[in-house]
C-alpha cells in the first residue's frame, strides 16, 4: 500500500457525503403529501457546512415519489423552523450581524409570502437563542398565534469599580469577571435558559419565570391545553454536571400555568413522587388534541450511575395529573425528536438501541403493543399527522433511504413508503464479531466492496463512553478509511449500551482491565474470521475519548501488536480528570467508587484511581503514538493529552501531539475533521510494514 495525501483528501471529501438534518411536511391531504429535506454537509476543500433543501410530492396510493425541482441553497443560518400544524404558517429563527452585534431575527411566513420579520434582539428581553438538542424547542401554539422557544436569561450590564458615569438599576458594578457556570462540553453558552413565548398579533415578547423553578434549568419547553405549558427542568445546585452524552442528570418535569399578562401563577413538579429518591425526567411530548402528555424515566442511584442506560416511558393526563407507566421493557433511549405523537393520539414513534442496532419503534401508549419495529434507523426526524418519518443510511447499504411510515386510522394499519434520494458511489461490506465468552455483545468489521488479493490492514477503533455503542449507521471515517484499503473493526465491549442492563453495569470498577482484554479479544475473534484477508502484521489503534483510554492501555498492555495508535482527547490519568473535568461523577463511577457532589477525594481513591489509568503502563509502550486534542474540550481536558505526550517523550518513545484551538471533545468542526483524519492516515501509512 502507498499514500498519496492528494487521493486521501479526496476519499475523505467523497465520504463527507450530506446528510438529511430534518424533514417538514409542507402539506398533507387524502392520497397525497408534499414534503421538504434540510440537508448538512461539510465542504472540507472550503471549510464550511453547507445546508441546502430538496423537495418531494408523495402519491400515498401508489407509494410514488416525485422530486421538485434543484436543491436551494441555504445561505442563511437558520437556527430554528417550525410549521403550524395546519400547514398555513411557517416561522423560523435567524442569526444575524447588525452593526457588528449578534442579532435574532424571527420571520413568518404564510404559503405565498412573508408576513413578517421581526427583531428579537430589539426587544432587549433575553440573550442568545438557544438551538440545541437537550434544550431548545420552537412550536405554535394550538391557535397559531403564539411561538415558544428558549433562550439565554437576560444579564444585566456589568461595569467596573473605577469606570465613570452613573449607574442604572441594570447595572452589576464590579462582577464583570464573575465566573458563570455552562452545561459543559458542546453546551458552553447555556448557563441560564429561559421560556420565551413571542405573540405574533401583538408582536410582544414575553419570558417565564418563577420562583419554584430557581434551582432548575428549564428545556424543551411544549404548550398544554389551556394557559399552560410543560418543561422539563434540570437540578442545577450545588453545581451543573456535563448534560452532553450524559443521560444520568436530575431532572424532574413541571406544569406551569400563566395568566392573561404572561406571568407564572403556577409550577407543579409531577415527577417528584414517581421513586424514592433522584430520577432523571426528561423529553416531555404532549399530543395533538393537548390531552396528555409522555415523558422519559430513569431512577438514580444516590452512589453513582453509567452515562447512559435504558428507561422507561410514562404518560400524564393534563387534566387530572395522572402518571401512568406505558407497560414496556427498558429500552435504550437517548432523545426523543420534537414530535412523537401520530394524529391518532394514541401511537408514538420513537428510536432506540438494541443489541448492537438503531430500531424504530412505534408504540400504543395505552396497551404498551409495538406496533412496528425496524433495525434499520439512522435517524427519525418525528411524527407529522399520519407519518413516521426517518432516514435508513447504513454501513454497506450503499444508499440512503428515506421512510415515510403512515398511519390509516380508519384502517388500523400502517403503510411503508420509502424513497432513496441518495446512492453512494463508495462500496463497503460488514460482518458482525462475536465471542463465546461475552455472549450477546458483537462488535462489527467494515472492508471495503471487492478488495483486492492483497492482505489488508487492519483499524481497531473501541467506542468511548464507555456506555455508548457502535451500530452500523453511515460514518464517512470508516468509509474513506476503507476506501484507501483498511478494513475497520467497531468494537463493542462489556459495558456498551444497547445489549443489556446486567451487561452494562458489569464494567464500572473494572474498566482499564476488562474492556482491555475483551477489545484484544474482539480483534483476535476477528482476524480468526477472517483469515488470510487480514494482515496482522498491519494493525493499528484508533480511538477517542474511553476509546483513547483503552488505545493507551493496549499499546502498554501489548506492546507488540498494533504497529502504531492515533488516540483523540484521551483519558490518560483519572485522578486528576476527577478534578478538572465537567463529569467529574465518571472518573468515581466508572472507577467503582461512589461520588457526590460534594466529595472529597481520599489517597485511597486516588490511588485507585491511578491504578486503572493507562499512565502507569507507558514504560512498556513500544510503538509510535499520535495524541489530538480539543482546546476548548471540557470532558476530558487538553492536559491530559499533553500529559501523556511529555510522559512518553521523556522515557523516549515514539509521539506526536497535534493541538486544534478550536477543538471540542468530539474533533467534529468542518474546520478540523478534515486535517484529523488527514494526519491519521498519515500516521498510519508511515508505520505500515510493507
Amino acid at each position: 500500500m502507498e499514500l498519496s495525501l492528494e487521493k486521501a483528501a479526496k476519499v475523505f471529501q467523497d465520504a463527507s457525503i450530506p446528510m438529511i438534518d430534518s424533514v417538514f411536511v409542507d402539506q398533507s391531504e387524502e392520497g397525497k403529501a408534499t414534503f421538504r429535506l434540510i440537508w448538512q454537509q461539510n465542504d472540507h476543500a472550503a471549510l464550511q457546512k453547507k445546508n441546502f433543501s430538496t423537495s418531494y410530492k408523495l402519491d400515498t396510493e401508489k407509494s410514488e415519489f416525485e422530486s421538485i425541482g434543484f436543491p436551494s441553497d441555504l445561505s442563511n443560518e437558520i437556527l430554528l423552523e417550525t410549521v403550524s400544524k395546519s400547514k398555513e404558517k411557517r416561522a423560523v429563527i435567524k442569526k444575524s450581524t447588525k452593526q457588528n452585534t449578534q442579532c435574532y431575527f424571527l420571520e413568518v411566513w404564510s404559503m405565498s409570502r412573508l408576513i413578517k420579520t421581526v427583531d428579537l434582539s430589539a426587544h432587549a428581553k433575553h440573550g442568545i437563542v438557544h438551538a440545541d438538542l437537550f434544550f431548545s424547542s420552537f412550536t405554535w401554539d394550538q391557535k397559531e398565534e403564539k411561538l415558544l422557544y428558549v433562550a439565554e436569561k437576560k444579564k444585566p450590564r456589568s461595569r467596573g469599580f473605577f469606570e465613570q458615569g452613573e449607574a442604572s438599576l441594570e447595572t452589576n458594578i464590579g462582577n464583570q469577571y464573575d465566573y458563570e457556570e455552562s452545561w459543559g462540553e458542546m453546551l458552553y453558552d447555556i448557563i441560564t435558559p429561559t421560556i420565551c413565548i413571542f405573540d405574533v398579533p401583538s408582536e410582544t415578547l414575553y419570558t417565564l419565570e418563577h420562583e419554584d423553578l430557581e434551582s432548575y434549568s428549564l428545556a424543551q419547553p411544549q404548550w398544554g391545553p389551556n394557559n399552560s405549558i410543560v418543561v422539563c427542568g434540570y437540578k442545577k445546585e450545588p453545581f451543573r454536571l456535563g448534560k452532553f452524552y450524559c443521560e444520568n442528570r436530575e431532572s424532574n418535569i413541571f406544569v406551569l400555568e400563566y395568566d392573561s399578562e404572561f406571568k407564572v401563577q403556577s409550577a407543579q413538579n409531577i415527577t417528584k413522587n414517581i421513586v424514592q429518591g433522584k430520577s432523571n425526567n426528561w423529553c416531555p411530548r404532549v399530543n395533538n388534541s393537548f390531552e396528555k402528555f409522555v415523558f422519559m424515566h430513569c431512577p438514580l442511584a444516590e452512589e453513582g450511575n453509567p452515562h447512559g442506560t435504558n428507561s422507561v416511558i410514562y404518560t400524564c393526563d393534563f387534566s387530572s395529573k395522572k402518571l401512568s407507566k406505558v407497560e414496556l421493557e427498558p429500552m435504550f433511549i437517548t432523545n426523543f425528536p420534537s414530535q412523537i405523537w401520530f394524529d391518532d393520539n394514541l401511537h408514538i414513534a420513537f428510536q432506540i438501541k438494541r443489541d448492537g442496532l438503531s430500531h424504530i419503534v412505534v408504540v400504543n401508549t395505552v396497551s404498551g403493543n409495538v406496533m412496528k419495529s425496524d433495525n434499520q434507523c439512522f435517524r427519525l426526524f418525528g411524527v407529522v399527522n399520519s407519518f413516521a418519518i426517518w432516514c435508513s443510511s447504513i454501513l454497506g447499504m450503499n444508499e440512503m433511504v428515506l421512510v415515510l411510515y403512515e398511519h390509516k386510522a380508519s384502517e388500523g394499519t400502517f403503510v411503508r413508503h420509502q424513497v432513496k434520494p441518495l446512492e453512494f458511489t463508495m462500496k463497503t461490506d460488514y460482518s458482525k464479531i462475536l465471542l463465546r465468552d461475552i455472549p450477546n455483545i458483537c462488535s462489527w468489521v467494515v472492508y471495503p466492496r471487492n478488495s483486492s488479493a492483497e492482505k489488508m490492514p487492519l483499524i481497531v477503533w473501541a467506542h468511548g463512553g464507555p456506555h455508548t455503542v457502535f451500530t452500523i449507521d453511515y460514518d464517512p471515517l470508516v468509509t474513506a478509511f476503507c476506501q484507501l484499503g483498511f478494513a475497520v473493526l467497531l468494537v463493542n465491549y462489556t459495558g456498551s449500551t444497547s445489549f443489556s442492563k446486567k451487561s452494562l453495569l458489569e464494567l464500572p470498577g473494572k474498566i482499564g482491565s476488562r474492556d482491555v482484554i475483551e477489545v484484544q479479544a474482539m480483534v483476535t475473534a476477528c482476524i480468526a474470521k477472517f483469515k488470510g484477508r487480514l494482515d496482522e502484521n498491519n494493525v493499528f489503534y484508533f480511538g477517542g475519548s474511553h476509546g483513547g483510554f483503552l488505545g493507551a492501555h493496549l499499546m502498554g498492555q501489548y506492546p507488540d501488536f498494533y504497529r502504531a495508535a492515533a488516540i483523540r482527547n484521551p483519558v490518560i490519568e483519572i485522578s486528576s480528570m476527577s478534578l478538572l473535568s465537567d463529569i467529574p461523577d465518571w472518573s468515581y463511577f466508572e472507577s467503582g467508587l461512589e461520588y457526590n457532589q460534594g466529595k472529597i477525594p481520599t489517597e485511597a481513591d486516588f490511588s485507585t484511581m491511578l491504578g486503572k489509568s493507562p499512565i502507569v503502563n507507558v514504560g512498556k509502550i513500544k510503538n509510535p503514538i499520535l495524541i489530538f486534542v480539543g482546546e476548548k474540550d471540557a470532558r476530558v481536558p487538553p492536559s491530559q493529552g499533553k500529559a501523556f505526550y511529555r510522559v512518553l517523550k521523556g522515557n523516549g518513545k515514539t509521539v506526536k501531539l497535534i493541538s486544534y484551538p478550536e477543538g471540542s471533545h468530539p474533533l467534529k468542526n468542518v474546520k478540523v475533521q478534515g486535517d484529523f483524519f488527514m494526519n491519521t492516515v498519515k500516521w498510519f501509512f508511515g508505520y505500515y510494514k510493507h
